[in-house]
């Protein structure tokens, strides 16, 4: 099972098993002390009372099997071979044990997660819910704008006729000097995340053309525009700040035009 890159503005790395999303709760422990209070929270008896709740109905195939031992062993090294046996025992699905970039992390279905934050304070709670549901409608937004440029270039015959340097249509990734500048209007960020530059530097750049950069782009440049126009009214929307709306738009406009070069 790969670990989705779902990374969240403080850290949450969240994965997809079958149907349900999963969090890190690895990452969520690391704010509030790390290890720890992990173990002191999942080896409580409502923690554990909980868990088995929580198994019983969304789990059919769950085997009640008793934890009494967790509590004596949450601050010994021996808890997780412990919670990792009772899971194989019971065919508990709630948490699940994964490799990630901080070795082995404990991931909890967002139900569980959600549990574990308000035992931690009632405000983390609600900032893992917002930032769940920001993760999810950033997801949700990429998939949607991927399915709209699939269905356009499969209407439509786009080719960069006879060119070497295919590779040079891909944007570049902005640097930390272009997130940090504050931009004039929304034109500009599509410019600088399509292009590399502001239309003020391009007119510098081509004394001799009039008008905009959009006025020269390819079919290509010009369709993952029109998406990048809409994900950007989505994000002013959802409140992203100015620097964070530039590195989405970015990476997605990357992403479109990589995988259209490398299908030609």
């Amino acid at each position: 099972m790969n670990i989705k890159n779902n990374i969240s503005t403080n850290g949450i790395s969240s994965l997809q098993l079958k149907d349900a999303e999963y969090l890190s709760l690895t990452d969520v422990a690391e704010s509030f002390g790390g290890e720890q209070i992990l173990k002191d929270w999942l080896s409580s008896s409502n923690t554990l009372e909980f868990l088995v709740s929580w198994e019983k109905f969304n789990n059919p195939g769950f085997k009640f099997s008793d934890f009494k031992n967790a509590a004596d062993a949450g601050s010994t090294g021996h808890f997780t071979d412990l919670l990792k046996e009772w899971i194989d025992r019971s065919g508990a699905i709630g948490l699940a044990f994964r490799k990630g970039n901080k070795g082995e992390e404990i991931f909890a279905h967002k139900d569980i997660a959600f549990e574990f934050g308000l035992w931690l304070s009632p405000d983390f709670k609600i900032f893992l819910l917002k930032e769940y549901h920001r993760l999810k409608a950033e997801e949700n937004l990429e998939k949607s704008l991927e399915c709209n440029l699939k269905e356009i270039l499969s209407k439509i015959h786009i080719k960069i006729s006879g060119r070497a340097d295919k590779e040079s249509f891909i944007p570049k990734p902005v640097t930390v000097e272009q997130m940090d500048y504050l931009y004039e209007g929304e034109a500009d960020i599509l410019n600088v995340a399509m292009f590399g530059f502001t239309a003020k530097q391009w007119r510098e750049q081509n004394a001799g053309k009039k008008g905009c950069p959009k006025d020269y782009c390819t079919m290509e440049q010009m369709i993952i525009l029109t998406g990048l126009e809409s994900m950007d009214s989505q994000l002013i929307e959802r409140g992203f700040s100015q620097s964070e709306r530039l590195e989405l738009l970015n990476k997605q406009a990357i992403k479109q035009m990589s995988a259209i070069v490398k299908n030609i």
